[in-house]
């Protein structure tokens, strides 16, 4: 993994202010194989969030940067009512950090951690009964489509919709 200290020593200089590198994914879980992207996230007092795609040294890594406030809110208030599936919350709970290993940030893995092992908020009988009514009108259009490549995005469109689900 020194492919990534080399990587950080080149890129976090441009950046300013990062408080906290936190590295997530495969590489992360030790699961890395040499086609796995790189995941990291930078996190400090920035204005806004931003997601960048990058190729160093042969290699691919994804950036999300973005403030304290962004990543707090999203592991306590976003994901846990079911808006997303959670992407964030498993990231950060299950990250290293490589830079910046503070209170805070030891807070905010906590606070994923107990987000995820307490699941999604439950949705309301009007939430399932929506999304039982999109799923069947994503279906019926798929079974009236002829074009292979419309049934195609159809399918994965209800596809998401059951994972959302």
């Amino acid at each position: 993994m020194d492919f990534i200290n080399v990587f950080l020593q080149q890129d976090l200089p441009s950046r300013g202010n990062v408080e906290t590198v936190v590295l997530c994914g495969s590489y992360a879980l030790g699961k890395a194989t040499c086609h796995s992207d790189v995941d990291l996230c930078y996190i400090s007092e920035i204005s806004n969030f931003q997601r960048e795609s990058l190729i160093h040294l042969g290699r691919e890594f994804q950036l999300m940067i973005a403030p304290w406030s962004w990543y707090e809110h999203v592991v306590t208030e976003f994901e846990r009512n079911g808006t997303n599936i959670a992407t964030i919350t498993v990231m950060l709970a299950s990250g290293k950090c490589l830079i910046g290993n503070t209170e805070r940030w030891r807070n905010l893995q906590s606070s994923a951690l107990s987000s995820y092992h307490n699941g999604p908020n439950p949705p309301s009988t009007e939430e399932i009964r929506k999304i039982r009514v999109r799923i069947t009108d994503l279906w019926e259009d798929f079974c009236d489509k002829e074009e292979y490549r419309e049934r195609q995005w159809l399918s994965l469109e209800i596809l998401q919709k059951c994972v959302e689900a």
